[in-house]
């Protein structure tokens, strides 16, 4: 909850402060296939991007369309899995003096010389797209896409968007995990693989000075975190309840019937009644 409202004050504040300026939305993908590692993909496809804003293509973008000086971005990585595999892409938000996607043609070409570079396999029309945000519109569309891993979104039933063409995002094959017998089931590995590729790494990511310009205090996960440390656990579930509670669709009302001041025993009643299929 706090990055998507974080974007939002970004984009509200850069209009601000530079009344004019364009707000585009960038979506950067790579060639991939059913069965690599997505492990070595995300590191490549990692290295391209890095590869391409430090590029003297960009340099010169920076020159014409620059704001002061700089092009600042909020940056959002991501994998889905279809039936192609691990689909690693990056989703940017950029803040220009004036609106660049006629740039398309050099802005992918540049693109495809720093995935090539990098051992990735060269992407065509469809690994840029470019779409400018209009003032006053679709705002929260872009700050709730770029931060859709938010708790507050998976908690208040939003989910995680699934990806075009029916392809999973991690939280989805972790979910559907939990229907499988052991834990070593598909679903199950192929979250493991996700999870062990992206440990450590940055979901979401703001060029330097971005907050500070708008006049946002910058805080870390760590921070944002803490803000639930007051937060009481009523009861750890067990998998057969959690996977109860999701089947029956029944997670809102636990969470009401917590909040209506009912005792841990009414809590336990309940719970016993949802796997009796007494409810």
């Amino acid at each position: 909850m706090h990055r998507a409202e974080e974007l939002r004050s970004i984009i509200a504040g850069m209009r601000s402060l530079f009344p004019g300026s364009v707000v585009s939305f960038v979506t950067l993908t790579c060639p991939h296939s059913f069965g690599d590692d997505v492990a070595l993909l995300r590191k490549r496809i990692s290295n391209s991007l890095r590869h391409f804003f430090h590029s003297r293509f960009f340099r010169s973008f920076v020159d014409c369309y620059g704001l002061f000086g700089a092009v600042h971005r909020v940056r959002a990585f991501e994998s889905t899995y279809g039936k192609n595999g691990f689909h690693p892409h990056f989703h940017l938000v950029f803040f220009t003096s004036s609106d660049f996607s006629l740039e398309y043609q050099a802005f992918l070409y540049q693109w495809q010389r720093s995935c090539v570079k990098y051992g990735l396999g060269e992407p065509n029309g469809r690994g840029l797209e470019i779409k400018v945000v209009a003032a006053g519109c679709d705002d929260d569309e872009v700050s709730w896409y770029c931060s859709k891993w938010g708790l507050y979104c998976e908690m208040t039933g939003h989910s995680m968007k699934t990806g075009r063409n029916g392809s999973l995002s991690a939280l989805e094959l972790l979910r559907l995990s939990m229907d499988e017998p052991g834990v070593n089931g598909r679903f199950a590995r192929l979250f493991r693989s996700y999870a062990l590729a992206f440990k450590g790494v940055h979901q979401l990511d703001f060029t330097n000075g971005l907050r500070e310009l708008v006049g946002l205090k910058v805080r870390t996960d760590e921070e944002i975190a803490s803000d639930g440390a007051d937060s009481v656990v009523r009861r750890i579930l067990s998998p057969e309840e959690w996977r109860c509670i999701r089947s029956r669709r029944f997670r809102g009302q636990i969470l009401d019937f917590c909040d209506s001041g009912a005792s841990d025993a009414d809590l336990n009643n309940l719970l016993f009644a949802l796997l009796s299929e007494e409810i």
